[in-house]
Order: structure tokens, then C-alpha cells, then sequence
């Protein structure tokens, strides 16, 4: 790989449950030559020191950043594959790492990889070295990319939470309708 490519990391299992958000705020997406800029650090949100260690110069971690600001600039996005980040990733067409931990997290993920939008590592799986492959392969895969394109492009046509509604006020009222006909006769 020629340099590095910038990742959202959201670990959402650590004991005191607080996400984790781990970024290259210096390296060049593969997209173009994009920077994945400084999210605001909030005094109430210090950074993370202990918990990883010692990271390297051109890495950061926070306890939160405002994630649907850096999915832009992100080429990709590791995750536990919970819908509302799956659902964030695939709008902005990031690939995804899930690393499931709990309940949808596990169908997700392997509907994730079984649509070749991403990578599923299960859980005890995760290592370093797992996390690495699984990104480079992610990163630079451009007939990955071509159906991410095209999930984005589905996401963005589907008229979002008003179109689910109206079809579900629809079914509702089709399935009223025969009871009313039948009571007003």
C-alpha cells in the first residue's frame, strides 16, 4: 500500500462502553488527495490516552468525533455492524469492516460481505494483522467500490424515513379498508 489511508474506528465493546474513534488525520485518502480534517475536541470529550497505548505520530483517538463528518473523507469504515453506522457507511459509500458484537450487528455483517460491500471479521478473529488485510483489501478494491456506488446510489433514491412511512401508512389503510367496507355495509 503507498501511504495510508484514513479510517473511522468505532469500538462500541470496551468495558465502559463509550465509542472509541480512532482516525489518520494526516494521510491521503486513495479518492483523491483529501484530508480527513480535525474534528472539534470539546473539553468534555478528552482525547483517549491509556487504553490503546502508545499510537504512532499520524494517528488519533477520541472518545467520539462527529462521525457522519468524517465518513465523507473516510475510504473505510470499521465497524460492530450496527444498522445506524451500516446504514451511515453504505450513504457514503465506505466500505465496511464489521466486526460484529451483539443481536443485528451479526446478520448485518454477513450480509455486508455476502453483497461485497465489505468485510465481516468475526469477533474472536480480530487481531492486528486481520484488521490490517481486511482494510487493505477493502481499501483498494474497485470492484468494491463499483457496488458501493451503486448501494449509495439505491440509499439516496429511496426517499429515506418519509417513503418507509407512506408505505407503511399504505399497507395499514389496505389492511383497514375491508373491515370498514364490511362494517358500512
Amino acid at each position: 500500500m503507498s501511504g495510508h489511508h484514513p479510517a473511522v474506528i468505532p469500538v462500541p465493546s470496551r468495558p465502559d462502553s463509550r465509542p472509541l474513534h480512532v482516525r489518520r488525520p494526516d494521510a491521503h485518502s486513495a479518492r483523491g488527495s483529501r484530508r480527513l480534517a480535525r474534528a472539534p475536541r470539546p473539553e468534555n470529550r478528552p482525547r483517549v490516552t491509556g487504553f490503546l497505548g502508545d499510537l504512532p505520530a499520524n494517528a488519533e483517538a477520541h472518545r467520539w468525533v462527529p462521525q457522519m463528518k468524517i465518513l465523507p473523507h473516510a475510504d473505510v469504515f470499521v465497524t460492530a455492524g450496527g444498522m445506524g453506522s451500516t446504514m451511515e457507511g453504505l450513504s457514503h459509500g465506505v466500505p465496511l469492516i464489521t466486526v460484529p458484537q451483539a443481536a443485528d450487528q451479526f446478520i448485518t455483517g454477513v450480509q455486508i460481505d455476502k453483497l461485497g460491500l465489505g468485510k465481516l471479521i468475526p469477533a474472536t478473529e480480530v487481531t492486528a494483522q486481520a484488521l490490517r488485510e481486511a482494510v487493505l483489501s477493502v481499501a483498494g478494491d474497485p470492484a468494491m467500490a463499483g457496488r458501493l456506488a451503486s448501494m449509495r446510489t439505491d440509499i439516496a433514491n429511496s426517499g429515506g424515513a418519509d417513503a418507509a412511512a407512506d408505505v407503511i401508512e399504505s399497507r395499514i389503510a389496505a389492511i383497514a379498508e375491508p373491515e370498514q367496507t364490511g362494517a358500512d355495509l
